[in-house]
């Protein structure tokens, strides 16, 4: 097995899986270390069932519960695994696995994945959107590779961009100061939600819509008044591009926006 050459490229790709960020699995493509985003190993039900007694007991991190990370290559339209890494006695580790690859080990001790049929996922570059759940996230460059038994079939490249970044909750309690709760005198919070969001051409957002979740106290406000509380909050966002808006893979890309109102936030930052 191939020593493990850079620890440190390795922990700054940090992705997700689960509810946790997690370390990405790591693919040298194109002579280019990259995230992974795809769990080959556990593809082959025979060799992961022998991996895994072999891993260490517990979970070094919340951050890799899988407890290991695998190194792959694509090289010649060819996909091979280079090595397993886990973490023992808090450092980085080549776990040996020599003797549970022999059949998939071609003469110059390449390690070939015939197992795989599948479509990869890598990725690199900044941060486009980000969930913190499983790994639900997009790169500013992404390709899909399709693999048939190890063998390279299909590429299909993405570059996702940003067309809006949205503002952040500072900036919306600091637009909200000017909200009219002085109308609505027995509302104490509203919960609000922006979604249904039309842009033109040139990536403008032309229309939105808002929809009321909650306001507290319970009818406090009524059924008639819920749309002019709606008017007046599309009032103080317009001329504002709230929303992240994004290109994801060819489609754009709109977050749910979700806020609240609060009489009390909006009197103290008056009194500032």
């Amino acid at each position: 097995m191939k020593k493990i050459i850079s620890v440190v490229i390795l922990l700054m790709s940090v992705s997700q899986i689960w509810a946790t960020g997690q370390y990405s699995e790591r693919l040298n493509y194109n002579g280019e270390n990259v995230q992974l985003y795809s769990l080959l190993l556990e593809l082959n039900d025979e060799l992961f069932g022998d991996v895994k007694k072999r891993l260490p007991e517990g979970v070094f991190s919340t951050a890799l519960w899988r407890n290991y990370i695998g190194h792959w290559k694509i090289e010649n339209d060819s996909l091979f695994l280079d090595s397993i890494a886990v973490f023992q006695d808090e450092k980085l580790r080549a776990l040996n696995i020599d003797d549970l690859v022999l059949k998939y080990q071609l003469p110059d001790g390449r390690i070939f994945c015939s197992w795989v049929s599948d479509t990869l996922r890598i990725a690199k570059g900044e941060s486009v959107r980000y969930e913190h759940m499983g790994w639900d996230r997009n790169n500013e460059y992404e390709w899909d590779i399709l693999l048939k038994n190890g063998i390279v079939k299909k590429i299909t490249s993405y570059q996702n961009k940003i067309i809006a970044r949205g503002i952040s909750d500072a900036m919306m309690f600091k637009l909200f100061s000017e909200f009219p709760i002085e109308k609505y005198p027995n509302v104490s919070r509203i919960l609000f939600t922006i979604s249904n969001v039309n842009i033109d051409s040139d990536y403008n957002i032309k229309s939105y819509e808002v929809e009321l979740l909650r306001v507290s106290p319970q009818n406090s406000i009524s059924e008639e008044m819920s749309q002019t509380v709606i008017d007046d909050i599309k009032n103080v966002l317009k001329n504002h591009s709230i929303i992240p808006v994004s290109i994801i893979r060819g489609r754009l890309y709109f977050a749910k926006y979700t806020f609240f109102i609060s009489r009390k936030r909006i009197e103290e930052y008056r009194k500032k």
